[in-house]
């Protein structure tokens, strides 16, 4: 039998999340031993213990034992520390055995299965409910041991458990008997603690069933269950061996598998996705195994085409070809659905009705080139889909199709699936680049698993060390050498851009949004102001179309300057890297702000252009389909909602004069010709989506996230503001007369919190006029200053405060009475102290 495959997802069950509580409790309470019990090293030293003779175990029956662990026992044979008791039990005839080790006083349960001469055989942890263990494997006759162990150590102080061996028999198939056609078999069972587990999914309850298939035939199996339930399906060669696996095909949560099936024999496991634990994994299901009918229609999944590398939270595209190979076309009226799937994502096409030529019998439909066959058609109505894996590692995606009618009754349904290693950033290099003017080498190389490890290393010395800060410099040049640099005018962004007139450059020096839509501004600006519409508006002229038309011709224009300009730095370092010469920090930067620019602002201007000049050649003019159509492509580009309120921001941050007045004509140029308004609404839309593709960039080369690149392609940050000072505080001197005659001093913040300094008496001797000072009075771990009191010939008492700093702080009422009410505290009116100094803070 093949090994066992790895399941494509993971899922978490109840058993799991109490298994995690009950863990988390049992820390917090290591340290408390139930009274009486003190281990430590006091404690007398256990020894391993002789074990104890359950018996013999027989098919269908079972052995069990009680016990407690005291901490003075008898050692664990494998766990340093630990308590355990040893068991022993002879297995009659071979079987599958199911160990359980419980503790009802919540003690960490550990088993360990040995053979007879105390060879280790498997061991298990928290495999039943909670910290219980459980092992469940297949025995040869014969005789073993077990030992039931403490498994956190004796400082978990002692508890009692229960062991139960039980022998489920021999877990083989129910016999179905022969599939024939028009005929078919249906089961209905339960699935129950004792049930043996599935071949793949040793942790779920499963049911085994046998079938022959005499001819080759499609073959369709179904296990639903109750809606809180979750079915799944393997389907297994004579002797155990894997073949498919299905965990949603069906309606919901239920499983399918229809494959086409050679004549043989077949086994069917039909298990659940939750643990036994899980309580409603012990439910009632339904399992049919039904042969389709080749006079049908039946739709089939025939090719999906992924690309060859898959980063983590990057979007890829799935294109796929679908057909119907039945003898039937699908009714019309009914509907195809395409859907694409893979651990946490799907999506799916629209309803794809039949009827007309489409979903023909014996008919395959493509969504791309990719995964066109040798007779397939275009796929119209539907697109290729887009999936976003957000792990890496090995997983696998889905392409699957059904037919349905209008009450989303299905008809037939088929899956395939491919599998995939989805890398958590891109690999590249080796490559040298340079940040302040040190060479390095960069390379990103994956592991099996799919986790790409960036190494940054001087090219000088490979040993020697590099600031994190350089290092994610060397980094972004690396990944805008190898994946913007590289193949840079096969962009397909670029196509709508031609290099035209004299190279005007744009000045774009960083890849931000702000950036690029204040460059836009600017040209933008430049144009309207050079058409003069401006000036016949004012004049009371309605605006002509066709000087709009010339704007936008000359917009474009414009923009294939700027262009010109880039495309030639970029052929200049084409030109020069594979000499030897490194990419710079600072030229990788403006590649990646000029590329930015140019696919997303200047592009969209000059697909404009070409608009305008189709609809002047076309005899319908702008009525011409071909026009309307590549207007309407250009719209959709300009949908992201910005319109005049974008305009009007990225001309103030231009610095623009006259901004409702630009508005102002931007609205009379739209209502002339709407194809003008979708260039700047497709510009705009364009730098505003900058920032996301950067953040996109910079994940894809292990960047998010790090302090270090954070900054590298957003706008240059302003000098930050000096920050403000720290709010005074708020309180009032407080005096009261003590028992001994002395005069206790304080203060009283605004909060109400009494704050006392060590030294704070005044005596009833002291002279006249003498100003005297208390200790620190401190808040938390700084100063606010000290009172300071004096007494008056009069007889009275005059209160003042000195900041950390040394200034002088009077209250406008400060003064106390000769005579005080003993224990009564006298409060001065409120003054504002200067913030507190923590020790060291410089003031």
């Amino acid at each position: 039998m093949p090994a066992p495959r790895p399941l494509p997802v993971a899922r978490f069950g109840l058993r799991a999340v109490a298994a995690a509580l009950v863990a988390l409790a049992a820390a917090l309470l290591v340290a408390l031993p139930p009274a009486g019990e003190v281990p430590g090293a006091g404690a007398q030293e256990p020894d391993a213990c002789e074990a104890l003779d359950l018996g013999t175990l027989v098919a269908e029956d079972e052995l069990g034992a009680s016990g407690r662990w005291t901490t003075t026992d008898c050692d664990s044979a494998f766990l340093p520390n630990s308590d355990a008791q040893s068991y022993r039990f002879e297995l009659a005839e071979a079987g599958l055995v199911r160990i359980e080790l419980s503790s009802p006083d919540g003690g960490d349960s550990y088993l360990h299965l040995l053979t007879e001469d105390g060879s280790a055989l498997t061991h298990n942890d928290d495999g039943g409910f909670a910290l219980d263990a459980r092992i469940e494997t297949r025995l040869a006759a014969g005789v073993y041991h077990v030992e039931a162990a403490q498994g956190s150590g004796r400082a978990r102080g002692g508890a009692g458990f229960e062991l139960s061996i039980l022998h489920l028999g021999s877990c083989g198939p129910l016999d179905l008997g022969v599939l024939e056609a028009g005929e078919g078999f249906t089961v209905e069972s339960a699935w129950s603690f004792g049930d043996c587990s599935a071949r793949f999914r040793p942790d779920a309850p499963a049911e085994l069933y046998r079938f022959e298939l005499p001819e080759p035939g499609l073959v369709r199996i179904d296990l639903t269950t109750p809606e809180e339930s979750d079915a799944f399906l393997y389907l297994l060669t004579a002797d155990g061996g894997y073949l498919h696996e299905n965990d949603d095909g069906g309606v919901d949560r239920n499983a399918r598998i229809e494959n086409e099936l050679p004549a043989g024999a077949y086994l069917v496991d039909a298990t659940t996705w939750v643990d036994r634990d899980h309580g409603h994994a012990l439910t009632g299901f339904t399992l049919t195994i039904r042969l389709v009918s080749p006079d049908s229609f039946r739709i089939k999944a025939e090719a999906i085409h992924i690309p060859d590398q898959l980063i983590a939270g990057q979007p890829f595209t799935v294109d796929y070809r679908v057909g119907n190979l039945g003898q039937l076309d699908v009714p019309a009226m009914y509907s195809v659905i395409v859907l694409t799937a893979a651990p946490g994502d799907f999506t799916r096409t629209g309803f794809l009705r039949a009827g007309g030529d489409r979903w023909r019998a014996g008919v395959s439909y493509h969504s791309a080139a990719a995964t066109q066959g040798a007779t397939s058609l275009p796929l119209t109505g539907a697109r290729p889909l887009q999936l976003v894996l957000d792990e890496p590692g090995h997983t696998w995606v889905v392409l699957a199709a059904g037919v349905y009618d209008e009450e989303f009754t299905e008809y037939s349904f088929h899956r395939l699936e491919v599998e995939a290693v989805v890398l958590s950033s891109l690999p590249y290099g080796p490559v040298t680049v340079a940040v302040g003017g040190v060479d390095y080498v960069v390379s990103a190389a994956a592991d099996e698993e799919g986790l790409v490890t960036t190494s940054v290393s001087p090219a000088a010395a490979a040993d020697g060390e590099v600031d994190a800060a350089q290092g994610a410099r060397a980094t972004y040049a690396a990944g805008v050498l190898t994946q913007l640099l590289d193949g840079i005018f096969e962009r397909a962004g670029l196509a709508p851009l031609t290099a035209a007139g004299e190279a005007a450059p744009a000045g774009v020096a960083r890849p931000s949004s702000s950036t690029l839509a204040k460059a836009f501004a600017e040209l933008y600006t430049g144009q309207t102001e050079a058409s003069g519409i401006a000036g016949s508006l004012a004049d009371g002229r309605v605006v002509n179309p066709v000087a709009v038309e010339d704007l936008v011709i000359g917009a474009a224009d414009a923009a294939a300057a700027q262009y010109a300009a880039a495309s030639t730095s970029w052929r200049a370092l084409l030109e020069r890297i594979p000499s030897g010469a490194p990419l710079a920090f600072e030229e990788a930067l403006a590649v990646h702000a000029e590329l930015s620019y140019a696919e997303r602002v200047l592009a969209p201007l000059a697909s404009a252009r070409e608009i305008v000049l189709a609809a002047r050649a076309a005899e319908d003019g702008w009525l011409d389909p071909a026009v309307r159509a590549r207007t309407f492509g250009l719209a959709a580009g300009a949908a992201c909602g910005g319109g005049e309120e974008a305009l009007g921001a990225a001309l103030g941050a231009a610095g623009v004069d006259g901004v409702d007045a630009a508005l102002a004509l931007e609205r009379e140029l739209r209502a002339a010709l709407p194809v003008h308004g979708f260039a700047v609404d497709g510009a705009l839309c364009g730098a505003a989506a900058v920032d996301a593709d950067n953040a996109r960039f910079l994940q894809l080369l292990g960047l998010p996230g790090r302090r270090e690149g954070a900054g590298l392609v957003g706008p240059e940050a302003p000098p930050a503001p000096p920050p403000p000072p720290p709010a005074p505080e708020r309180l009032r001197i407080v005096a009261r007369l003590a028992d001994d005659g002395r005069t206790e001093h304080g203060v009283e913040l605004a909060s109400g919190e009494l704050v006392l300094p060590v030294r704070r008496f005044l005596s009833a001797d002291v002279r006249a006029g003498e100003w005297h000072i208390s200790s620190d009075v401190a808040l938390g771990a700084a100063s606010l200053g000290t009172v300071r009191a004096r007494r008056l010939a009069s007889g009275g008492i005059e209160l003042g405060f000195r900041g950390a700093e040394g200034e002088a702080i009077v209250p406008a009422i400060r003064y106390l009475p000769a005579e005080l009410v003993p224990g009564v505290w006298f409060r001065s009116s409120e003054i504002e102290v200067p913030a507190p100094l923590a020790d060291g803070e410089d003031g």
